[in-house]
């Protein structure tokens, strides 16, 4: 199959995707037609991608974006168009767009829940619990997965490096003695505080995090204090070491 991806559809193409979104509700009564309101509003604010068959629209996606952070709030493929790595096609176009885009990581919840296997074959993880700050009850308890638009630096699972960067699941004052739940070594470019690898994780604003270059600290408080360019919407974004010193 030869797809093609549309980063800036125009209003047209939701006509097509209208019409299958009307079919398949009629047909099953599933799918997002009953959000039509929400798709065309999107589709407006030039905050949609959508594939193309034949030159026709197949599959669509809209998002939201806070900052450096994105939600992917609609996906779907034509159901007649499924099995055919249509919704791999879209989403890994839409990761590329995003990353060009200064987007560094996408967040969505997994409605319908049983959306949530495709997501996680689609490199999307969970995210810890106790960060999102709302309530829900038990039972209520949204599925909510993210992904680095790129590649970001990997947690390390062992000590012994002098140079890291480290988050704990608690806040400063919770945190005493305690190791931190994540690890990463600090890697940065040549005579620069630019970072090789961005460092992308959730964390709830009170978490406590730190940077520490050997015995200097860079940075030790709760993760709502680093400079804005330095995280979004519940997530720490760090593409260079902070500039806060801690005497």
């Amino acid at each position: 199959m030869t797809f093609k991806f549309v980063s800036r559809p125009g209003i047209g193409r939701l006509d097509e995707i209208s019409e299958w979104l009307r079919e398949e509700e009629a047909t099953c009564d599933e799918g997002f037609y009953c959000n039509i309101n929400v798709i065309e509003k999107a589709f407006r604010n030039k905050e949609a991608f959508c594939i193309t068959w034949k030159n026709q629209a197949i599959g669509f996606l809209i998002y939201s974006r806070y900052k450096r952070k994105g939600r992917i709030e609609i996906a779907e493929v034509n159901p007649a168009c499924r099995g055919w790595g249509a919704g791999r096609f879209l989403v890994e176009n839409s990761m590329s767009t995003f990353a060009s885009r200064g987007v560094f990581v996408v967040d969505l919840e997994c409605r319908p829940k049983k959306s949530e296997t495709f997501w996680r074959h689609m490199g999307f993880s969970a995210v810890p619990d106790g960060v999102d700050q709302n309530c829900y009850s038990p039972y209520n308890k949204p599925i909510v997965l993210f992904r680095p638009t790129d590649e970001a630096q990997s947690p390390l699972f062992a000590g012994g490096v002098e140079n890291v960067v480290e988050l704990w699941n608690c806040a400063p004052w919770d945190c005493k003695e305690d190791t931190p739940k994540w690890t990463w070594p600090v890697q940065v470019c040549q005579n620069s505080k630019d970072l090789v690898k961005p460092i992308v994780c959730p964390a709830n604003s009170d978490w406590r995090l730190r940077c520490r270059l050997g015995s200097t600290v860079m940075f030790d408080d709760r993760m709502k204090y680093l400079p804005d360019n330095q995280r979004s919407s519940q997530f720490v974004i760090l593409t260079r070491l902070p500039e806060r010193e801690i005497d």
